[in-house]
């Protein structure tokens, strides 16, 4: 396995004066490059030296403030409010601190600490780019941030462990090593950074490392950049439930890039248990030992070597040793489908692995085999090929490597296992693959007029049909009205237990009850209109009146009108259009008593 990195060397003091009052006081600036500062030789695993700020300031409060004052590219950020004092340490920890916590500063270059006799008062940077370029740069940075984050943060069904194996896997399939360009000594520095991850998608180690680090943040968990400088290369130190563990997606990502493959040697180890992947020179280590609970040292996911895949909540995932497909949910493993293939090697002979990958493209998991790419129906269980690429470029070729990414199919397919870059390239065949969405309705049908509809690909957005709705055959019963514009309802009509006392259907049009409070229509209510059986439209009831739902007016509801008009209460759109008994958008006094007139009455 390829490690990088190449820092780490310290360079040139330089001498900046700055007049702070009457009296000349000297401030001093030293100035590094990125990828040539001199990083500490063992990394405590809260971070580097970042524990001494924790004992200065509030380091989230000047975390925020980094990142918003360089956010403009300005000369410097003044930190003086922080009163951090000067001396050696905390001027390496600040530096350190931008340089390995903070990944969405990625436009900066160089940085300097400035500060006086007492205190670090400023930290200038030179940057890569004009602020506005940045706010392009930071605008493809979230985004695509968020893409990888799409149904883990703010997920609390899934536990710490699920959340940062997700984002392991999502990294190492959607990044490449900048293996090729850091040879030839091509590698721009931007692949040093996070940008380089979730916006070039090709990095090298401390990239991988930061980028981890930003999506660990966002969904919530602690980690740490951990670097050794006897390796030359860079992962993350993560907290589970205050417990620190390593984990290297670098080592994980295979070099050269296989597509959907994406080990788990290097996930939730112990010091020793990392240390045993290759994490030593000599047997040497010279990064943080903290980490030393093996509870994941070997774990059942260290039998997979192709992404996870989160769906509703639940992982899915092949078991290469298993040779099986399977999920787990709340610890339990299901096996869902066996997956007994050979890939031949020769004439009587085969590989001793088993090359399945698996990925999800929205709607059904994804799954090849040594000929085909198979759909998974999760709910079903059902498989079918949807795609089988030509294999005829040489004997015994076979599908190695298998993604889904951007609407298409990718399959590496060769002879062997043991591809590189260009015969992966030469023998890689994609196919396009658009997933419908269900009908999307553009236009509601009226009693009057046709609606529209149209399915597009739930990826990409690509309209792929069009079509009409037919008009609705709808009336109202004498003793309601019907909104079609907002669709509503409205009836003075108490306590119906039938929605046929409310409205009228014909033709080819049904009506059905789909949200009820009780066994009587109140407001809310929920009417389902259909044609030839497909649902076109909706009405939700509104019962004048009847604030609470439960099909009549009475004093309940009066009281409701009174806590509204007097701003005790914030009434939601439905429970305004039931007290005034029509389409509305607020609540008087004059409101309340006209109910308590009516509830009276009933």
């Amino acid at each position: 396995m390829f490690s990088d990195l190449k820092k780490i060397l310290c360079v040139a003091l330089v001498l900046f004066i700055i007049f702070l009052s009457p009296i000349n006081v000297f401030a001093a600036v030293v100035t590094y490059r990125v990828s040539d500062f001199q990083a500490p030789t063992l990394y405590n695993s809260i971070g580097p030296n970042v524990d001494v700020l924790d004992d200065t300031v509030n380091i989230d409060a000047l975390r925020n403030h980094l990142i918003e004052g360089f956010a403009e590219c300005p000369e410097y950020v003044d930190i003086s409010s922080f009163k951090i004092p000067y001396n050696a340490t905390n001027q390496t920890a600040i530096t350190s601190y931008i340089w390995y916590e903070t990944p969405e500063l990625f436009h900066v270059d160089q940085l300097g600490i400035g500060y006086n006799s007492t205190y670090i008062t400023r930290v200038y940077a030179s940057y890569r780019c004009t602020a506005s370029e940045y706010e392009t740069m930071f605008s493809d940075f979230k985004k695509n941030a968020d893409k990888l984050l799409e149904g883990v943060k703010g997920n609390n069904y899934l536990s710490d462990v699920e959340k940062a194996l997700i984002l392991h896997d999502r990294i190492a399939i959607w990044c490449e090593y900048d293996y090729e360009r850091l040879e030839n000594g091509t590698m721009p520095d931007i692949s040093y950074s996070a940008y380089g991850v979730l916006v070039n998608q090709f990095a090298v180690c401390m990239g991988y490392a930061l980028a981890y680090d930003y999506l660990l943040l966002q969904a919530g968990i602690d980690s740490y950049y951990c670097s050794s400088r006897l390796l030359n290369h860079a992962w993350n130190v993560v907290y589970i439930n205050d417990t620190p563990y390593h984990v290297d997606v670098t080592w994980d990502d295979p070099v050269y890039d296989k597509n959907g493959q994406v080990y788990h040697t290097n996930f939730l180890r112990s010091t020793n248990g990392i240390s045993s992947t290759g994490h030593n020179s000599s047997g040497n280590i010279d990064y943080s030992t903290l980490p030393t609970d093996t509870t994941y040292d070997s774990y059942y996911w260290q039998a997979s070597d192709t992404a996870f895949q989160l769906v509703n909540n639940e992982l899915y995932y092949i078991d290469n040793d298993a040779k099986a497909l399977k999920k787990i949910n709340n610890g339990e493993t299901t096996v869902l489908k066996s997956l007994q293939y050979i890939w031949q090697a020769d004439v009587g002979s085969f590989w001793g692995g088993h090359y399945s990958r698996l990925a999800f493209d929205g709607k059904n998991l994804l799954y090849s085999t040594p000929g085909a790419v198979y759909s998974y129906n999760i709910q079903t269980g059902a498989s079918e090929i949807i795609f089988e690429p030509d294999l005829t470029a040489g004997s015994y070729y076979s599908i190695y490597g298998f993604k889904f990414e951007n609407c298409t199919l990718i399959c590496d397919v060769y002879n062997s296992p043991n591809y590189e870059l260009t015969t992966k390239v030469t023998n890689t065949k994609t196919l396009t693959h658009h997933v419908d969405s269900d009908w999307i309705i553009d236009n509601g049908p009226t009693t009057t007029q046709a609606g529209s509809k149209h399915k597009e690909c739930i990826n990409c957005g690509l309209v792929s049909q069009t079509g009409t709705i037919p008009a609705i055959s709808v009336t109202a019963k004498t003793n309601s009205t019907i909104n079609y514009e907002n669709c509503y309802v409205f009836t003075d009509l108490f306590l119906c237990s039938n929605i046929f006392d409310l409205i009228s259907v014909a033709g080819n049009t049904t009506a059905n009850v789909t949200e009820a409070n009780n066994v009587y229509f109140g407001t809310g209510t929920k009417i389902n209109i259909s044609n030839n059986g497909e649902e076109v439209s909706y009405l939700t009831v509104i019962v004048s009146g009847d604030i609470n739902g439960d099909g009549v007016c009475n004093v309940l509801d009066a009281n409701e009108a009174e806590r509204f008009s007097t701003g005790a209460k914030e009434p939601t759109e439905i429970e305004i259009h039931a007290a005034n008994g029509e389409y509305s958008t607020s609540v008087t006094p004059a409101t309340y008593q006209a109910l308590l007139n009516k509830a009276l009455s009933v």
